[in-house]
């Protein structure tokens, strides 16, 4: 029995440092077997990798091959690898048999042979164990007689011209396309619209093949189809020539249509804009909007599909066309609007796939009907580095060629990255240096996002435990379905843990959440899987796990306040207010645990050393907000501000005390503020005049924030 046949090659497989081979090819056996990895274990007699030509020549990791104790369970791991796709690491594993060395000696006898095969782009496979090549192109390589076998088929040239013989027509010959002539129209033909090889009677209108393409064969059709007008002349024919040209066609009648009917067109770029709106594919208007309309028309009212329905142009490029557009159409008012008018500015930089920096910008400005309004500005990748000189540059450039004034900037809102704020060489030093007297802030959202990352070193260890328990989960595609069993028998509410990612800020509470919820099944899991370290883990950070679910699912509720259209500081001031205050009101040395839902779950576990941990960390959190929060929280704002029909106007500035008196007995002011609250009420342009000679009166609102409503910033 040859040693080749018990052998199995693996290809791409990643090769790593100190890497367990053993392990990791029997992981990967057992998962793609669906049995046990001891059985895997038994049944492999050794693993090695080998550098070979190919791996070496294409960069790929070294192969490994694997040596199997039983035939049957190699062709079993083959038969099935060869199935379906087996990936590891993100690499898909090609399999391989190992070919024994005396076929491979065989095949070298007809090297030749293949040379020829691949030279004229034959395919061909190997018998075995002949070790004839057998090729798929339609030629058959004749088997030789015991006489001529024994003879070496390199030495027979009969052989080899034979096989020259039949592989050189196959790329060598070549079609012959005959062209279409003047004089041919004198016969009655004219090349065809579809294919301008083809001849194509003007008589009967039917198209010929190439072949027909030669006077006698154009003669034979006149004088058998249309024998009364094989005399006629040229002149005959040159006037039905015309009247075809003339002629209507669909694409013209289409067009026609098309000119005619601008509601039909208005409809088609409003479908357009849904389709862009909604982020899907632009071939869904041909291949799921029509068909829809037209099963609604025929099924609920029971009529025939109407014809304009029928030329309501939505295919793919259409539709694309129409976005593009109606995108360059909605720049361009923009740009006009801010090139005459004062604006606040918010500013993004983001790595997207292939590792491309996208530089967003958005603006919030008042319209043409004096209403407030947020759109996104631009979207430009940033070529070479990312720096603050580089982004301001870009800033400055797309600016200058739409002729919008940099003073037109009152306000920039920007993350708290050096590139963004840095004193000297960040965008807003540069932005300062153009425009001195801007406005930059450090968004809010962002702010409070690098509060909730501070935690001590105790509760930051045990984080790391239970996302390492997570992970653990999660990134075995086995444990995950074992899990998700596990919570099904248990009648869990949930049936999968989630993932904690750093990219999304939500993720880290959202994740402790689950993972509270389900913590009984995950120490019921790795009990049953013998992680006795890790399971004795997860139980004594259980209290800190209960804890920082409630807390960050607090501050989960904050930053999704904080977010949204047309917020202002004054909103976001609110806002941080009553988070300090509640961080301040948390008593848990009282051991008051009704702010702490999950946390009072187990509140007989929670030992004083706990309390004393947690309280801290809750101190901590508020020192830290009021640092990171601290020109916000400074931010004078009276109550006029926040609702000028029940607060004391009085306590406003004489030269606004009469326009205040207009707003409370204003119905529609009434009306939009009981609709949106302040925020919808100072959206008015003519409403947020008032804050803004207000402000002119008050150097320490000027210095926190000028133009706070009339050119607000979008956090």
């Amino acid at each position: 029995m040859e040693k080749a046949s018990f052998y199995l090659r693996f290809q791409n497989t990643v090769e790593t440092k100190e890497e367990d081979l053993g392990e990791t090819m029997m992981e990967i056996l057992a998962e793609t077997t669906q049995r046990d990895k001891d059985d895997i274990r038994r049944d492999i007699d050794e693993v090695y990798r080998v550098h070979t030509n190919y791996a070496r020549r294409n960069k790929l990791p070294k192969e490994v091959h694997v040596r199997f104790t039983k035939k049957t369970t190699k062709e079993e791991i083959y038969r099935k690898m060869r199935q379906d796709a087996i990936f590891y690491k993100g690499k898909e594993i090609i399999t391989l048999k190992q070919i024994p060395r005396r076929v491979r000696d065989q095949r070298k006898n007809y090297n030749f042979l293949t040379k020829q095969l691949n030279k004229h782009k034959v395919m061909f496979r190997w018998l075995l164990p002949e070790a004839l090549p057998k090729h798929y192109g339609g030629i058959e390589v004749a088997e030789k007689d015991q006489e001529m076998s024994r003879k070496p088929l390199e030495e027979d040239e009969s052989f080899k011209q034979s096989i020259v013989k039949y592989c050189e027509p196959m790329s060598q010959k070549k079609k012959y396309a005959r062209g279409y002539l003047p004089e041919y129209l004198k016969m009655g033909f004219i090349e065809s619209v579809v294919n301008k090889q083809h001849p194509t009677c003007l008589l009967c209108h039917r198209t010929l093949s190439n072949k027909a393409m030669k006077p006698s064969r154009l003669r034979e059709h006149l004088s058998t189809n249309h024998p009364n007008d094989k005399d006629k002349p040229i002149e005959y024919f040159q006037e039905i020539y015309k009247k075809f040209q003339n002629r209507s066609t669909i694409i013209a009648s289409f067009k026609k249509q098309h000119a005619v009917n601008e509601d039909r067109l208005i409809a088609a770029y409003r479908i357009s804009r849904l389709i862009a709106k909604s982020g899907k594919s632009y071939n869904i208007g041909e291949t799921v909007i029509i068909p829809s309309i037209k099963e609604f028309i025929s099924t609920v009212m029971h009529q025939d599909i109407p014809e304009i329905l029928k030329m309501l142009p939505l295919s793919n490029s259409t539709v694309k066309r129409r976005i593009e557009e109606m995108a360059v159409n909605v720049e361009k008012k923009l740009i006009s609007i801010l090139q005459n008018s004062s604006f606040s500015m918010q500013l993004d930089k983001s790595t997207i796939a292939d590792n491309n920096a996208l530089l967003m910008a958005y603006v919030r400005y008042f319209d043409e009907n004096n209403t407030l309004r947020e759109e996104r500005l631009f979207a430009i990748n940033l070529i070479t580095d990312t720096r603050g000189l580089s982004i301001f540059n870009t800033v400055k450039s797309y600016f200058t060629k739409n002729n919008i004034p940099l003073n037109n900037i009152v306000a920039c809102a920007t993350d708290g990255a050096p590139l963004m704020i840095g004193r000297y060489c960040g965008f807003v030093a540069y932005l300062k240096e153009e425009v001195p007297n801007v406005l930059c802030i450090h968004c809010v959202v962002h702010r409070q996002h690098l509060v909730g990352k501070h935690l001590s070193t105790s509760l930051h260890s045990s984080l790391t435990i239970i996302i390492r328990a997570i992970n653990k989960i999660k990134s075995n595609a086995k444990n995950d379905r074992m899990f998700r069993q596990l919570c099904q028998d248990n009648n869990e509410d949930f049936i999968t843990l989630l993932l904690h990612t750093e990219v999304q800020w939500l993720s880290k509470g959202t994740s402790l959440a689950r993972f509270v919820a389900l913590y009984d099944s995950v120490i019921q899991f790795f009990e049953s899987h013998n992680e006795t370290n890790l399971c004795q883990q997860l139980k004594t950070v259980k209290n800190d796990a209960f804890y920082l679910a409630d807390i960050f699912k607090r501050f989960n509720d904050v930053n999704l306040e904080l977010q949204g259209a047309n917020k202002t500081l004054i909103g976001c001031q609110s806002i941080v207010s009553l988070f300090i205050d509640e961080l301040l009101r948390y008593n848990l040395l009282k051991r008051e645990f009704h702010q702490f839902p999950e946390l009072s779950s187990i509140k007989n576990d929670v030992t004083p050393e706990d309390i004393d941990r947690f309280s801290s960390h809750l101190n901590k959190l508020k020192l830290d907000m009021e640092k990171r929060f601290e020109d916000i929280l400074k931010l004078k704002v009276y109550d006029w501000m926040k609702n000028p029909f029940t607060a004391n106007i009085e306590e406003a500035d004489t030269i606004c005390q009469e326009e205040l008196l207009e707003i409370r007995y204003d119905e529609e002011s009434k009306h939009k503020f009981n609709s949106g609250g302040y925020e919808n009420l100072w959206e008015n342009k003519k409403n947020a005049c008032l804050i803004s000679k207000y402000v002119e009166n008050d150097s320490q609102f000027i210095d926190t924030f000028p133009y706070l409503i009339s050119c607000g910033i979008r956090l």
